[in-house]
Order: C-alpha cells, then sequence, then structure tokens
C-alpha cells in the first residue's frame, strides 16, 4: 500500500496498525504508479510549453528590435 499524505510506501502490517481515517488516505501501488506517471507527464508537458512560450517570446522581440537597442528578456516561471 502508498500512503498519498506521507508519501511512502507500507507494509501490511503498518497498514494494519494505522488507524481508520490513515488508512483512507492508502492506495495500492499500481494506482499510486498510475498517478505519478499521470502527474509527471503533466510536469514534462507544462515545462516543455514553458519552454516553447519563452523562446518564441525572445525570438519574437529579437526580430522585432533594431541592431543598436537591443532588448533582453527575463521571464521566471
Amino acid at each position: 500500500m502508498f500512503s498519498t499524505t506521507k508519501r511512502t510506501m507500507l507494509c501490511i502490517n503498518c497498514f494494519r496498525e494505522s488507524s481508520v481515517d490513515a488508512r483512507l488516505h492508502c492506495i495500492d501501488l499500481d494506482t499510486a504508479y498510475g498517478q505519478g506517471c499521470k502527474k509527471l507527464e503533466r510536469a514534462v508537458m507544462y515545462s516543455l510549453l514553458m519552454y516553447r512560450c519563452r523562446d518564441s517570446l525572445v525570438r519574437s522581440d529579437f526580430a522585432d528590435s533594431d541592431s543598436t537597442n537591443v532588448k533582453l528578456i527575463i521571464i521566471s516561471i
């Protein structure tokens, strides 16, 4: 079992000794793995989207400016 509150794996003995409320926050390993994969995929897609947005903003800014007035864009995420 995997505890979503503690973010740790529980052996069957620890699971049995835990309170009923704590057991409600436990899921099986396959479900935890699936949720972790989805979360990682969303994070990677978000990161790629932010990188592409930042890259296109920087490129469009440099394309619009003349050689004597170069702007520096700092985008914090």
